[in-house]
Parts: structure tokens; sequence; C-alpha cells
């Protein structure tokens, strides 16, 4: 995912338009308790929150996005990930 159009403002943005299905755990919705769960966002291998989160860091910042399903992201962060994980990598300047 390295081309960013103009009216890519945020992480959000860029997986959205390139890669919508991980926004929603790979294309299977997973309910919990009435609500769908999403992956979790991972920001330079730290959690950072949910797919609202991507909205937070800015398109240019943004070196790679990666996803990984949810075997492989409680593998390696542990539970609390069956819906998969985002992994956003900032560009090192």
């Amino acid at each position: 995912m390295t081309e960013i159009h103009p009216e890519m403002r945020s992480a959000y943005d860029i997986v959205a338009f390139r890669r919508p299905e991980w926004l929603v755990g790979h294309g299977m919705h997973q309910l919990v308790v009435g609500r769908i769960e999403t992956p979790t966002v991972y920001l330079d291998g730290v959690r950072y929150g949910n797919c609202e989160a991507l909205k937070t860091i800015g398109a240019m910042d943004v070196g790679e996005v990666r996803y990984l399903d949810g075997l492989d992201a409680t593998t390696r962060f542990g539970s609390g990930n069956r819906s998969g994980a985002i992994l956003v990598s900032t560009r090192r300047r």
C-alpha cells in the first residue's frame, strides 16, 4: 500500500479504499454481545485501539499496513484478537 491518493487523509481511508474487508475481520463479522467486533489496531507493535483508531493516524505517516487473521493475531498478541489485527508501521524519517 504505497500509493496514497490526495483524498486519503488517514490510515482508515487507506484501508477502506485498498482493503475494506479488513475493517470487518477479514470479511467475517464477529457478533459479540450484540455488537460487531472489528480487528484490533497495532501501531508500531503497540496496541492502539479498534478500527476507529485508524482515523487518528495520518496517511502520510503510514509506511506499511498488514492484516493478521484471528488465529495469527491471537498467537502473536494474545487473547482479545479473534477478529484479527491490523498492523500499521509508521514511516521512518
